[in-house]
C-alpha cells in the first residue's frame, strides 16, 4: 500500500512538472527581448561574460564591427562601448573594417578576440587594449582566424583557413606559441593541399579536441578530426584521426557539441532538405541509439531550412534554434527541444517546436546563463535582437519511454530514502543530487555497474540542508530527474 501511495504521488508530480513552461522572460529588456534602435547596429555573434552581461559582435556607429554589451537585465551598456570605440580610434591596426569572429573571457575578466585580419588581441576588463598580450596587444597568426577556444589549463587553440599546412595553433594565455602542443605549437593536415577551412572545434574535459573542416572552394568535401591532449591526431578516431565525407546534397553546418559521455552532435541538411541532428561515438562511428538509427530529422517546410545553433542544457536535453525563409522573404525562427536520446520532446512548445516571427531576423547563437535561463541572439544584417527564455520545464522524467521506471520513498525525506528503478539492460549508472540552480551537491553513484532488472539504492542525505533538490539518474543513453524535498 505504501508503494502504491508513493507511486500515485510520483505520477502527480511527474505530470505537474511536465507542464512547466519554457517562455519569454518578461523581466528581460522589453517584455522578454532587446532589439537595437537603428539600422547600423547588427549583431553577428554573442558571448556571456563573467558578470552575466552579454557580449555582442556587430556594427557600432561607423565601425563595421565592434564590441557591445547588454547587462543581465537586457539594457545596453553604452559606457563600455564608448571606451572600446576610443581604443579603435587610437590604435593603428584596429580600423573600422576589421571583422571579429570569436571571443572568450578569461577568469580575470580580460577578453581575447579572434579577428580575420589581426589574429588574436586582448582587451582588459575596462575594455582598454591589453598591451601585455602577444606583441603590444596582439598575436599575428599564419591564417585568417575564425575561432579561439580555451582548454582547462588556459592554453589557447586558434584556427581558421589557410593555403598551406598550419590551420591550428596553440598559444599560452599571454599569446606566445605553446611549443609543447602538436608540432612546436602547430597542428597541420598535410594530406590536404587545397585551402583548408577549420570551421570550429570543441574540447572535452580530458583535453581531446574534436573539429570540423572543409576545403574552402569545395563545400561538398567535409572532414572531421580528433586530437589527443598533446595535439596529435588520435589513431582511435576514424582513419588515423580523420574522417572524410562527400556531401553532394547536404552539409554539416555547425561545430561538434560534446555530451557528458564524450559523444558529439552535428547538425546539417539531409538529401531531402530536412534539417537534422546526428550523434557520433568517440571513435567517429554513428551512434545508432540516438534518434532513429543515429539521426533526428526535423520537420520540413517550404523555403530554406537550417539549424543555426544548438546547446546541451543543464538537464541534458538538447535545444536547437533555426529558421525557415518564407516565400515573402521573411523568416520564421524556430526552437526545438530533444531528449538526450534524440527523440523530440513533445511537451516543449507545440509537439516539440516553438515559432517566432520577427521579420527577417535569423538566430545566430544560443547561450544558457548560470541560472538556467536561455538567451537567443539574432541578426538581420542591420540590427540585433536578443530573446531571453525561462527554462523551468521538464524537471521530472525526461523521457517517458526511458529505460528507467523510478520510485523514491519517503519523499519528503528526513535522513534516508530509497530509490527503486528498473533497467531494460545492463548499464553503468550515475546518480547525483543537484540543487534547484543546477549545482552538484552530492555524487551518489558514478559509473557503477548494475544488471538489468529491478534495482534498489539506499541514499543518505543526513548532512544536506533542508530544501528542494533534483535527483538525477542516468546511464549511457538516458537521463531521468526526480524532484525531492529534504525536511
Amino acid at each position: 500500500m505504501k508503494k502504491l501511495i508513493y507511486t500515485i504521488f510520483y505520477l502527480i508530480l511527474y505530470f505537474n512538472l511536465q507542464s512547466q513552461p519554457f517562455s519569454l522572460d518578461t523581466s528581460f529588456g522589453q517584455d522578454g527581448y532587446y532589439i537595437s534602435p537603428d539600422f547600423t547596429d547588427a549583431g553577428y555573434n554573442y558571448f556571456l561574460l563573467n558578470d552575466e552581461s552579454l557580449l555582442i559582435f556587430g556594427e557600432v556607429e561607423n565601425y563595421f564591427n565592434a564590441l557591445k554589451t547588454l547587462d543581465p537585465e537586457g539594457t545596453r551598456n553604452y559606457e563600455s562601448e564608448a571606451v572600446f570605440l576610443e581604443v579603435l580610434d587610437s590604435t593603428e591596426w584596429l580600423t573600422e573594417y576589421i571583422y571579429f569572429n570569436d571571443a572568450y573571457m578569461q577568469n580575470d575578466g580580460k577578453i581575447i578576440v579572434a579577428s580575420e585580419d589581426l589574429g588574436l588581441f586582448r582587451v582588459n576588463a575596462d575594455w582598454s587594449l591589453d598591451t601585455t598580450f602577444g606583441d603590444n596587444g596582439k598575436t599575428a597568426l599564419p591564417f585568417i582566424a575564425h575561432f579561439v577556444e580555451k582548454r582547462w589549463d588556459n592554453i589557447l587553440l586558434a584556427g581558421g583557413y589557410v593555403n598551406g599546412e598550419t590551420p591550428l595553433v596553440a598559444l599560452t594565455p599571454d599569446g606566445e606559441i605553446y611549443e609543447a602542443y602538436g608540432d612546436s605549437g602547430i597542428v597541420s593536415f598535410p594530406d590536404f593541399s587545397d585551402i583548408i577551412y577549420i570551421q570550429d572545434i570543441n574540447i572535452d574535459n580530458n583535453g581531446r579536441v574534436h573539429g570540423i573542416g572543409k576545403k574552402y572552394f569545395d563545400p561538398s568535401f567535409v572532414f572531421t578530426f580528433q586530437l589527443d591532449p598533446f595535439g596529435q591526431l588520435d589513431p582511435d578516431y576514424g582513419n588515423g584521426g580523420i574522417l572524410n565525407y562527400t556531401l553532394p546534397n547536404g552539409y554539416f553546418m555547425h561545430l561538434p557539441i560534446y555530451q557528458e559521455d564524450n559523444k558529439f552532435l552535428y547538425t546539417g541538411i539531409s538529401d531531402n532538405e530536412n534539417p537534422y541532428v546526428r550523434r557520433y561515438l568517440p571513435n567517429g562511428a554513428p551512434d545508432e541509439s540516438f534518434g532513429t538509427n543515429g539521426i533526428t530529422l526535423l520537420e520540413q517546410r517550404p523555403g530554406i531550412s537550417r539549424i543555426n545553433s544548438l546547446i546541451v542544457l543543464d538537464n541534458d536535453q538538447i535545444l536547437l534554434s533555426g529558421n525557415w525563409l518564407n516565400p515573402n522573404q521573411s523568416r520564421t525562427i524556430f526552437l526545438v527541444c530533444l531528449y538526450p536520446n534524440g527523440k523530440i520532446n513533445p511537451n516543449f512548445g507545440e509537439d516539440g517546436y516553438m515559432y517566432f516571427d520577427y521579420g527577417r531576423f535569423y538566430p545566430a547563437k544560443l547561450v544558457q546563463r548560470a541560472d538556467g535561463k536561455v538567451l537567443l541572439g539574432c541578426n538581420d544584417n542591420y540590427r540585433s535582437l536578443v530573446l531571453q527564455f525561462l527554462t523551468e520545464f521538464n524537471v521530472g522524467t525526461l523521457e517517458p519511454e526511458s529505460d528507467f521506471s523510478t520510485l523514491i520513498y519517503p519523499n519528503p525525506i528526513s535522513t534516508n530514502t530509497t530509490l527503486e528503478y528498473t533497467l531494460n539492460e545492463n548499464s553503468k549508472i550515475n546518480i547525483a543530487l543537484y540543487n534547484i540552480e543546477g549545482k552538484l551537491i552530492k555524487t551518489i553513484l558514478e559509473n557503477e555497474f548494475r544488471s538489468s532488472g529491478e534495482q534498489e539504492e539506499s541514499i543518505n542525505l543526513e548532512n544536506i540542508p533542508s530544501g528542494n533538490y533534483i535527483l538525477k539518474i542516468s546511464n549511457h543513453e538516458t537521463t531521468t530527474a526526480v524532484k525531492i524535498y529534504k525536511k
